[in-house]
């Protein structure tokens, strides 16, 4: 697979997130994992991500402040 498959799953609940990973993953994806919003775009500046699929709801920092903070370093 090339980096255009990768995709970031974020979600604060870990069964969740390593369900959503396993399934992508057995469909060919390259899948990484993030358990916050702050991973989550630490993640985003080692590498691009070609999706993120993300929880709306978690601790410190929602999946909406997430995506906006995303949509502003990389638009």
């Amino acid at each position: 697979m090339n980096t255009d498959s990768r995709i970031l799953v974020v979600d604060d609940q870990y069964p969740v997130r390593v369900l959503i990973q396993r399934a992508l993953t057995k469909a060919g994806y390259t899948v990484d994992i993030a358990g916050n919003g702050q991973q989550a775009l630490q993640k985003l500046a080692a590498q691009p991500y070609a999706l993120i699929i993300t929880d709306l709801v978690m601790p410190n920092m929602s999946g909406l402040d997430m995506l906006a903070a995303v949509k502003e370093n990389s638009p």
